[in-house]
């Protein structure tokens, strides 16, 4: 039998460990929500506003779309390098960042309209190049056919597909445990839920590890934000309510109108690099090539989107390509805006009316 005194003593360990964890969530909340940057702006977007960052000047105007639980922060190195060549627009979508919280549900539907309304009100009309990773190319698809006038070319990194569902019939137990929306909308809900304990701000020194940020080559400040940022329960409580709206949201994308026959390129990572992470993540060697045979479908039927597509495949990256070769994505845009479509657009401003 286990002595009384032990459990006692753990017991006290646990709650002293929840305490902590508590204090150094709201300090971390408290640094994060006073250090929104100077250069940002608060932009009207419905009942809400948006945080956006904008540098460079020209046209078209670039918008990055973040992936899930996404952060504006995360484009910061790409943005740098484009805002060279004409404006960029990063953003954080309602509920995440610096942005406000939305009283609408988390839908594709939702995220395209407070786009709009949030460019419309800083001045920029596009046509727009969009540049969208993960479940960002779910709104920017729903945002083209919903607004075809509007985009003048896409950059897909490693995007999700409208067919997704196709991934969650991969059928396995492994695959039913990570890979599939539901448990990745679980995976989101006990996250927030342990951040709101304060565990995620005990193992903030494993978080920063884990997040991969020395791969951004950001400065010390943005990364200590984005730390910060990553131990709230706000970008996993998020995600779990986009997830949760997933399937929603490609069912009402399939009754919109046709895609825009525009210039898009999509950017896959590195198969064999999938592969092992899966491995690495409990999936048989068998599940995993199954599951990457998939992905790999999904992206080559999304090449039918527009006959001017162009598939690209990132060495050595995984499913986070921004962090593994950012010039890769820098190159796509930049082919974009190189080409001859885009000449007159550059010779007059970045403003709308």
């Amino acid at each position: 039998m286990v002595p009384l005194i032990f459990i006692i003593a753990v017991l006290g360990i646990i709650v002293l460990a929840l305490v902590i964890g508590n204090m150094m969530l709201r300090a971390a909340r408290k640094r994060y929500e006073t250090s929104m940057p100077e250069e940002g702006v608060m932009v009207p977007a419905g009942d809400h506003r948006l945080f956006a960052l904008i540098k460079g000047e020209g046209r078209p105007p670039v918008v990055f779309e973040n992936c899930l639980g996404g952060h504006a922060f995360l484009w910061s190195l790409i943005q740098e390098k484009l805002s060279l060549k004409t404006t960029t627009i990063s953003y954080d979508r309602a509920g995440n960042g610096w942005s406000e919280d939305r009283k609408e549900r988390a839908t594709s539907d939702a995220v395209v309209f407070e786009l709009r309304t949030a460019l419309r009100n800083l001045g920029f009309e596009g046509p727009y190049i969009f540049v969208s990773h993960s479940i960002g190319a779910i709104y920017t698809e729903h945002f083209a056919r919903l607004f075809p006038e509007s985009i003048a070319g896409i950059v897909f990194v490693d995007p999700i597909s409208t067919d997704v569902s196709r991934l969650d019939e991969v059928s396995s137990t492994t695959s039913s445990k990570y890979g599939t929306t539901e448990a990745k909308m679980r995976r989101n809900q006990r996250s927030a839920a342990l951040s709101r304990i304060g565990v995620k701000a005990l193992l903030r020194h494993s978080l920063q590890r884990g997040l991969g940020l020395d791969r951004l080559r950001l400065n010390e400040e943005q990364r200590r934000l984005l730390v910060d940022y990553y131990v709230l329960p706000r970008p996993y409580a998020i995600s779990a309510a986009e997830m949760n709206n997933l399937a929603e949201s490609c069912e009402l994308i399939a009754t919109l109108g046709p895609f825009p026959e525009v210039p898009i390129k999509i950017i896959r990572h590195d198969s064999k690099r999938y592969i092992a992470r899966l491995m690495n993540d409990g999936y048989s060697i068998e599940e995993a090539k199954q599951v990457e045979e998939t992905w790999r479908n999904l992206h080559q039927k999304m090449l039918d989107l527009s006959t001017r597509s162009e598939y690209l495949e990132a060495k050595e990256t995984g499913h986070s390509i921004l962090y593994d070769d950012a010039e890769v994505i820098i190159n796509a845009v930049e082919d974009l805006l190189n080409s001859e479509k885009f000449e007159d657009l550059q010779e007059g401003t970045s403003k709308g009316d």
